[in-house]
């Protein structure tokens, strides 16, 4: 199975999204509307971590959930 690369989209079917039952783009709801300052604020935690290696960014998520959960 080919292990994608840095910044390289995973797509919904991906083994690594395997327990995640949503999946949002960043960009699809990024806006560069200099007035939409609540929004950039929202989502830039995502874009910072779409950057991330996909790995990290699993690991990441898995803890954010495995905390919301205790």
């Amino acid at each position: 199975m080919p292990v994608p690369q840095l910044g390289e989209a995973l797509t919904p079917d991906d083994p690594a999204l395997t327990g995640f039952p949503v999946i949002v783009r960043a960009d699809d709801v990024v806006s560069d509307d200099p007035g939409n300052s609540f929004l950039r604020e929202f989502t830039r935690p995502v874009i910072d971590l779409r950057r991330r290696p996909i790995a990290e960014r699993v690991t990441w998520m898995r803890r954010r959930l495995d905390a919301a959960w205790d």
